[in-house]
């Protein structure tokens, strides 16, 4: 009972049930479970003692997490079908160009089970060259009004006046304004809120791995890909049989790569083609949805046996990787492998995914995957994890993996 009650607080303690708390989840329902089993222990160690106590409970602990983190994971899918919709999210008023219903920023703030519904849009681009920002202003109030909004956000770069006129209108009209540090896109450097005296600045500059941390991600590897052979041993051999039961042709796939700095790397995966399919790229170009020969995905792709349709939909063609994560060659988390071939085609910027090993999974795989069709869009994520790197990082972003590949969202 005393787990329980304090498994419930740990839980609004560390923001599970509030809003804006999507990211990391899985690692906010952990610290919340050990929270419990810590606050536990106390009472139970008078009765069986402290080793017993901390360690019935510690169990305890990792039973409700997993349960937890399932029970939201099939809650989220079920709500998904049942319940599409935006859900208890506010109204909103977009500011920005006429792009701005379908930017990156809208999408942020609007997408299923978020915050905020787009209820009107004012279209910058579209206004008079002689009009003022008080104007401007007045026509954002008039929409905030018209649709009884709660968050005023600006989708792009704007003046100063402008964003005075509309922080004056979101207080009057009891508004939030949200200003995205996405309007002012900044590539290169890790940008930080910090504060001089009573003046924010943007502090940019460019991040450097230490040591320390380079050995903690190595260790953070070995050791959990240790632990993901031996649980997935079994799997495997299973999935190894069936593939040569299913169609002619070897169980492993493997393909060349390029690693961190560029260094050349055989890449392992189950076999989900039909024998000779790298052959037949060339003659599927046509049906690439991204029209991007960097970034070739075909939806229906006639290449994929039967098995390797399914073993791709729940990404299992990935297992054999945590041998090249074993061997140092890729990491568990990390940009997505690259093709030495495309180097030809890169620009300058696309070179900076080379400064970090890839990984089996990363932030483009949890941000859609083949949802994501556009070439500058997967480089752009690749260097925001570069750029941000963080054990915490890393950690949400399996978790996020796991409901990916749950939800099937975006792979084939």
């Amino acid at each position: 009972m005393v787990f329980f009650i304090s498994l419930f607080l740990s839980l609004a303690l560390t923001g599970s049930y509030a809003r804006h708390r999507v990211l990391n989840t899985g690692a906010r329902l952990a610290a919340a479970t050990t929270m419990a089993a810590m606050a536990a222990t106390l009472p139970l160690a008078a009765i069986v003692g402290v080793r017993s106590a901390l360690t019935e409970n510690l169990l305890v602990a990792a039973g409700v997490w997993a349960a937890l983190l399932l029970m939201r994971a099939i809650a989220e899918r079920v709500l998904e079908r049942l319940w599409p919709q935006r859900r208890w999210a506010e109204p909103c008023v977009l500011v920005g160009g006429r792009d701005a219903p379908t930017s990156r920023v809208a999408a942020a703030i609007s997408r299923p089970g978020g915050d905020y519904a787009i209820a009107a849009h004012y279209d910058i681009s579209a206004a008079r060259s002689d009009v003022s920002p008080i104007q401007v202003a007045d026509s954002v109030r008039s929409r905030i009004l018209a649709c009884d909004a709660e968050a005023v956000v600006v989708c792009e770069t704007i003046s100063d006046d402008l964003a005075e006129a509309l922080l004056e209108t979101a207080l009057e009209t009891g508004c939030q304004l949200l200003y995205p540090a996405g309007a002012v896109r900044v590539e290169d450097p890790r940008p930080r809120l910090v504060w001089h005296h009573d003046q924010p600045f943007f502090e940019l500059g460019a991040p450097v791995l230490k040591t320390s941390a380079v050995l903690l991600k190595r260790t953070t590897d070995v050791v959990v890909t240790t632990l993901l052979l031996l649980v997935s041993a079994p799997l495997m051999l299973a999935i190894a049989a069936a593939i040569k039961l299913d169609s002619r042709g070897p169980v492993l796939f493997k393909q060349a790569r390029a690693g961190r700095g560029g260094w050349p790397f055989d890449m392992f995966k189950f076999r989900t083609m039909r024998v000779g399919a790298d052959a037949e790229k060339l003659d599927l170009a046509h049906l690439n949805v991204t029209g991007d020969a960097r970034l070739f995905k075909i939806a229906l792709d006639p290449r994929v046996t039967r098995l390797g349709r399914f073993l791709r939909r729940w990404s299992l063609d990935e297992l054999p990787q945590l041998w090249n994560v074993m061997r140092g060659e890729m990491s568990l988390v990390g940009p997505r492998p690259f093709f030495e071939a495309d180097f030809a085609a890169y620009d300058d910027h696309h070179f900076r995914r080379l400064d970090a090993k890839p990984g089996i999974t990363g932030l483009w795989q949890v941000s859609g995957r083949s949802d994501v069709l556009h070439f500058e869009e997967v480089v752009f994520l690749d260097r925001q994890y570069i750029e941000r790197w963080s054990l915490w990082l890393d950690i949400g972003i399996i978790f996020r993996t796991v409901s990916a590949v749950m939800r099937r969202r975006g792979a084939y």
